[in-house]
């Protein structure tokens, strides 16, 4: 198979322009507090989302069953309500390779969601997460890849200090499976299917 044949893609819930606002806010308040900011590549906020499943190379073949499964999977589960919560890194505080900002799950429903698609994607021959705890977050920022262990640890504890406030709520109603072309001057997202889910008031 050429690589013609396949594309890079993955499952994601697309974030709101009002939740873009605020993380390009807190990545410029993030940029002046954290120490060695220079040595983190931050993601452009117009593209940001949270990650459900990534996929790797989906056979060109597989487009139609992936969007079928997943169109399947979001008619099993109920728009649900989530918000901005604190900042985290992986993998590990006095090492960050990646630093983030969890989107809140307080009833488990982004877990769930997690949950059925790593067993209909896994079904379908994709390679399993592994991490086994699901943690639904937004990226802000990677560390370059020759920062100095004393820098990325100076950033961990900082980022463990921080008291950050970055309110915004909204409503989780779709799952996007998105294609990835990278380039030198970042990730280029193209959606290929989008899908809702339930209403709550729908079949009850």
């Amino acid at each position: 198979m050429s690589e013609r044949d396949t594309i890079r893609a993955f499952l994601a819930v697309e974030l709101p322009a009002s939740v873009r606002k605020v993380i390009a806010r807190l990545q410029r308040q993030l940029q002046r507090e954290l120490p060695h900011s220079d040595q983190l590549r931050w993601v452009n906020p117009d593209i940001a989302h949270i990650t459900l499943k990534f996929l790797g190379e989906v056979p060109v073949a597989e487009i139609g069953r992936v969007s079928e499964r997943v169109e399947a999977i979001a008619r099993q589960h109920t728009a649900f309500p989530t918000a901005l919560g604190s900042l985290g890194v992986f993998p590990h505080i006095r090492r960050p390779r990646v630093v983030w900002v969890e989107a809140t799950d307080e009833h488990g429903a982004f877990r769930r969601l997690a949950r059925d698609i790593e067993t209909a994607m896994s079904a379908l021959g994709f390679q399993p997460e592994k991490s086994k705890r699901y943690i639904p977050h937004i990226t802000l920022a990677r560390t370059r890849q020759h920062i100095r262990r004393q820098q990325q640890a100076e950033i961990g504890n900082t980022i463990g200090d921080l008291d950050i406030v970055a309110t915004v709520e909204w409503r989780v109603d779709t799952i996007t499976f998105i294609r990835s072309v990278l380039t030198p001057q970042g990730p280029q997202y193209t959606p290929l299917s989008t899908h809702h889910l339930r209403e709550a008031d729908e079949n009850a």
